[in-house]
């Protein structure tokens, strides 16, 4: 949050993007990889508070369907574009 808030000040006619629908979109403009808690703070819409959870779960559907990669790291993981 506060780091958003930062940048959109630094930047401030700078174009916000709304969060993805579709999380693969995430991997696709980060192609160095996402961990999970950044994934879950780019999806949170509006005040909402970031859902980890969810943002795994999410992240593990593109991993069945093949279209994502993780990497254990730590307690989190690396999700990258497969």
């Amino acid at each position: 949050g506060s780091i958003l808030v930062i940048v959109a000040n630094l930047i401030p006619d700078g174009e916000r993007r709304e969060a993805p629908n579709d999380p693969l979109e995430l991997l696709t403009a980060f192609p160095a990889g996402l961990t999970t808690q950044e994934v879950a703070q780019l999806l949170t819409r509006g005040n909402d508070a970031p859902d980890r959870v969810e943002a795994e779960v999410a992240m593990l559907r593109l991993v069945a369907d093949g279209a994502a990669t993780r990497t254990p790291l730590g307690d989190d993981a690396l999700w990258k574009r497969a």
